[in-house]
């Protein structure tokens, strides 16, 4: 294995082992926890194991800036490395802090984040995954309930004034054009 791959490594288990320490701790002072109340720690370090291994593999991504600039899909010109920034991402495994770079073509005065493109991610910051989720949903239930069932079921926080907002409807359909064809 490289050193890059150990490093990450280290670092995921370290940090893996420190949440695990966190439950063992809990599970001391609960001397006789109910199933219902092991399964909400449980799910909640599944959680937060799966939002760092994402987040772990999405630095990595990133690091891997092309040099030189991806070519503007407008007019073809190189595009220019312009700044680094942070988004939260509402994903399958939960909001996701993801650090990506942009790029900005001078001629067009137009610019995008290419690891965003990379990773499918949509304008509204939700994965591509949460969309499909979300319009299955919204074809089988009012707002107020996908929201509830994201929220309980995908910890995934979307209001139902939000899903109303970016135009789900009842037949499927998203602003961003995603449709219930092919998801099911």
């Amino acid at each position: 294995m490289n050193r890059q791959r150990e490093r990450i490594k280290a670092q995921l288990l370290a940090e893996v082992g420190e949440m695990i320490d966190e439950v063992l701790d809990w599970e001391e002072g609960h001397p006789a926890p109910t199933l219902v109340e092991i399964e909400e720690v449980v799910l909640k370090l599944r959680q937060r194991v799966a939002q760092r291994v994402a987040e772990a593999l999405i630095e990595q991504q990133e690091m891997a800036r092309p040099v030189p600039g991806p070519a503007c899909p407008e007019c073809g010109q190189e595009m220019r490395y312009k700044w680094k920034g942070q988004v939260t991402v509402e994903s399958r495994v939960g909001p996701l802090n993801i650090e990506r770079g942009y790029y900005y073509c001078e001629r067009c005065r137009s610019g995008f984040p290419p690891l965003g493109q990379q990773l499918g991610l949509r304008d509204l910051h939700w994965s591509e995954g949460v969309v499909k989720d979300v319009v299955w949903l919204s074809a089988l239930m009012p707002y107020e309930q996908v929201a509830e069932v994201m929220e309980r079921l995908g910890q995934v926080g979307i209001s139902a004034s939000t899903l109303r907002a970016q135009g789900c409807v009842g037949v499927g359909r998203v602003q961003s054009g995603f449709s219930l064809s092919g998801l099911l």
